[in-house]
This record gives C-alpha cells, structure tokens and sequence, in this order.
C-alpha cells in the first residue's frame, strides 16, 4: 500500500457553531469512501511551518472580522509564509469561512483545479 497522504485542518472555531462546522469537515475527511489520507486537525497556535510543508493538502477554516479572516489564522500565515513558501506552491487546499454569520463560503483550489466558489445559505 503506498504511503498515506497527510490533510492538516488548520481552523479557528471560537465558538458552538464554528466547532460544529470544524467537526463536521473533520468527519467529511475521514468519510468511510476517502482511504489513504491520515487527517490531522492543528489549532492555530499549534500550527508550525513543517506541518505545513510536510502537508499533501491543507484545509483552512476561519471566521469573519470585520471584513478579513480570524486574527489567529493570520498569524499562522505571518509565522509560516517565508518558510513555506518554496515548498508549497501549487498544494491543494480549500478554505472556509462564515461571512456576517449567513453564510458559509467554500473555495476549493489545487494544482489542476480550477477555482471552485460556493456559497451555501445557513
């Protein structure tokens, strides 16, 4: 069997819903039907730059503030850029975040995949 692929789950969930959304992508990664693919979920202050590159594909979560992402997962951005980027040009990942607390918005992109915009009403 070839090596198991590794999905991080970076994600800030601060509150009851939030977690539930993060409990809910954790469980759609680890469906019954996706074999060969270890999932990790990594809290962002946990998060470290060799756990990104030692990544196949990442999954970002993160609330809306006042119009941007989480503070949180900035700093993993700001921690993490310079170290990562060299390796990580062209990883699959997808994030996903709740805006004004109506919707969930979903991008996907990856190496051969085109940009993938969703938004789904609460």
């Amino acid at each position: 069997m070839p090596d198991k692929k590794k999905l991080i789950i970076i994600a800030h969930a601060p509150s009851v819903n939030t977690d539930r959304m993060l409990q809910a992508v954790i469980k759609g990664a680890n469906h019954p039907d996706i074999t060969n693919v270890d999932v990790r979920y990594i809290s962002p202050l946990d998060t470290q730059a060799e756990d990104i590159k030692s990544a196949q594909a990442i999954i970002i979560g993160t609330t809306e503030n006042l119009g941007y992402m989480a503070g949180l997962i900035k700093d993993v951005f700001d921690r993490c850029y310079y170290d990562c980027l060299d390796h990580t040009q062209g990883l699959p990942f997808t994030f996903y975040g709740v805006i004004t607390g109506e919707y969930l918005v979903v991008y996907l992109v990856g190496k051969s995949n085109p940009t993938f915009y969703q938004r789904f009403h609460q």
